[in-house]
Order: C-alpha cells, then sequence, then structure tokens
C-alpha cells in the first residue's frame, strides 16, 4: 500500500469521525428529552406542524375551558360538575407523575397527542347525557389524558424547534422558546372562549 493510499484511509477515518461527532452533538438531551440523529422534515414543513398544534389546541380548549366554567351551572344537581372536575384535576396530578414518559416512549408524540385530545372529546360528549355514570368516567379519562398531552406537545414542540435550529444554525435553546412562544401566542386567544360563558346562569336552570 503507498503513502497516497495510507492518506486517502487517514482521510476517510478522519471524515467518518467528523460525521460520528456531528451525530452524536444532535442527539443531545434538551431539558432531558432526547432529541433524534436525524432531520425528519423540512423548514416548511417544521413551520406548518407549529401552526396545526398550535390552532388544534386553541379549538380544543376553546371548547372544554367554556363547558368546564359552566360545570356548576349545567350539572348543579347534587354537584355533579363540581366533582367532576375534581376528578378531572386529581386525575390530571397523579396520571402526570408517572404516565407520560411511560406513553410517549411507547407510541410517539404524534400519536400520543392524538390520542391525548380524543380523551377531551369523551368528556364534551359525556356531557350530552351527564349523569354520574357518565361523567366521572370521562373525567377520569380527561384527566389521565390531561397529563400526557401536555407532555406530549411540550417534547413535540421541543424536538421540532431544536431540528428547526439545526437546519438554520440558530441557537437550539432560542429556537425552542421561539416555538413556545408562537404555541402560547395563539393558544391563549382561548380566553375567547370565556365569552360564551358570560350569561347568566337561570338560563341553564332546567
Amino acid at each position: 500500500m503507498g503513502a497516497s493510499d495510507c492518506n486517502k484511509e487517514d482521510a476517510f477515518v478522519l471524515q467518518d469521525k467528523e460525521s460520528t461527532d456531528l451525530l452524536d452533538e444532535s442527539a443531545n438531551e434538551i431539558h432531558g428529552v432526547e432529541l433524534p440523529k436525524k432531520l425528519r422534515m423540512s423548514k416548511k414543513m417544521i413551520m406548518k406542524n407549529l401552526l396545526v398544534i398550535s390552532i388544534a389546541f386553541l379549538l380544543l380548549f376553546t371548547a372544554f375551558m367554556s363547558l368546564q366554567n359552566l360545570q356548576s351551572s349545567l350539572n348543579k344537581e347534587e354537584g355533579l360538575g363540581t366533582v367532576s372536575l375534581s376528578v378531572i384535576y386529581v386525575f390530571g396530578i397523579v396520571a402526570g407523575l408517572f404516565l407520560p414518559p411511560l406513553v410517549i416512549n411507547t407510541v410517539g408524540c404524534k400519536w400520543t397527542l392524538a390520542a391525548s385530545m380524543f380523551c377531551y372529546v369523551v368528556f364534551i360528549a359525556a356531557n350530552l347525557y351527564a349523569v354520574w355514570g357518565t361523567m366521572i368516567p370521562a373525567s377520569i379519562i380527561i384527566g389521565t389524558g390531561a397529563a400526557t398531552l401536555w407532555a406530549a406537545k411540550c417534547t413535540y414542540l421541543t424536538n421540532i424547534g431544536a431540528w428547526y435550529a439545526e437546519m438554520t444554525n440558530a441557537s437550539r435553546d432560542g429556537t425552542i422558546s421561539v416555538f413556545f412562544g408562537v404555541f402560547f401566542m395563539i393558544f391563549q386567544t382561548t380566553l375567547y372562549g370565556y365569552l360564551f360563558t358570560h350569561k347568566p346562569e337561570s338560563a341553564f336552570a332546567s
């Protein structure tokens, strides 16, 4: 083997090492979330998904928060509405302690988001026939789903923010912060949902 062949071989080894270093760097953890080594989306796709998830949360929580604020009026018999809300947040706290990592690692962020949002649909549908046998199970479901929903949302925004930063050579932490800012800018307009609940309590009396 000649000197030129040795130099070529050394160059290939150096190139492979540099590629490995780049992969290892892109797989760093951000706030405890391990980022994939391969970029899976274009910049346009990332921005589209950011807007989609933000608008999806806006629509979902406009419906849920409006209904939540009316529970003590709509379902006031024997305190059903108040108890239902208590069950939601108790199960949300308990499930949030252990369930999100298990679910996200098993099915991924996309399916976790979809399944968790469906839990909110179950609760909204249960209000069409609000009795103890429908509201309490639905409250348990939505409380559990809320824990996985918010964890999956944070994980997903962190991932796409990191990918976008890699593509644009921007600050990773700064880009992730901007993505969260865009999300909450859109999400906070759910406050308009309260306008639907500003009616006299007597209007909902049976």
